[in-house]
C-alpha cells in the first residue's frame, strides 16, 4: 500500500512537471522580439544624409515631454501604439521635416503613414497660407513604410535621406 502511494505521487508529481512545462514553453516560441533603430542615432544619419537642410532640430520619445510632442506629428494614431518616434524639423521655419514613427505592431504601420500623409497635407495648407515661397520646396516629400516603421522625409534629397534610414534600420 505504501509503495502504491509513493508511486502515484511520483506519477502525478512527473504529469505536473511535464504539464507545466509543456505550457510554459508554447508562448515563449510564438513572441517576436522588436528590436528598433536607436532614434537619436538615426536622426543624426538622417539629417547627415541630406547636405541642403537647415538648421534643424530634434525631439525624439526619450525626451522629457514625448507624448505632447508626439501631438506635434499627430494626434491620428494612439501614442500607446508607438514605440520610438523622432522628429526633426526646421528651426528657421522652413518646410524640411523628417519624421519616424517606430511602432509596436507591424500591422500599424498604415494607419501611421495616413497620420504622416494627413500630417504632409497639414503642412502644405500651411505654408501655402503663411509662407508661399516654401510651397514648391515640398514637392520632393516622401511618405512611405518599412516593417514596423513609417517615416516622412520633406527635404531636398529625399533618395539620399532614405537611403539613409534604410541602412540604418537594416
Amino acid at each position: 500500500m505504501k509503495r502504491l502511494l509513493i508511486l502515484a505521487s511520483a506519477a502525478a508529481l512527473l504529469c505536473g512537471l511535464t504539464g507545466c512545462a509543456q505550457e510554459s514553453s508554447a508562448p515563449a516560441s510564438s513572441v517576436q522580439e522588436m528590436t528598433y533603430a536607436d532614434m537619436s542615432e538615426l536622426a543624426k544619419t538622417m539629417k547627415d544624409a541630406d547636405p541642403d537642410l537647415p538648421d534643424m532640430l530634434t525631439v525624439t520619445d526619450s525626451d522629457e515631454e514625448a507624448e505632447t510632442n508626439f501631438l506635434s506629428i499627430t494626434d491620428d494614431l494612439s501614442f500607446d501604439k508607438v514605440a520610438h518616434y523622432l522628429l526633426i524639423y526646421s528651426s528657421e521655419g522652413k518646410c524640411e521635416e523628417i519624421a519616424v514613427i517606430a511602432l509596436k505592431d507591424q500591422a500599424d504601420t498604415e494607419a501611421a503613414k495616413a497620420a504622416l500623409e494627413k500630417h504632409l497635407d497639414t503642412r502644405r495648407h500651411l505654408f501655402a497660407q503663411y509662407h508661399p515661397e516654401e510651397v514648391p520646396r515640398m514637392k520632393n516629400a516622401e511618405v512611405f513604410t518599412s516593417g514596423a516603421y513609417a517615416v516622412l522625409t520633406v527635404c531636398q534629397h529625399p533618395d539620399a535621406v532614405k537611403a539613409a534610414f534604410e541602412q540604418a534600420v537594416g
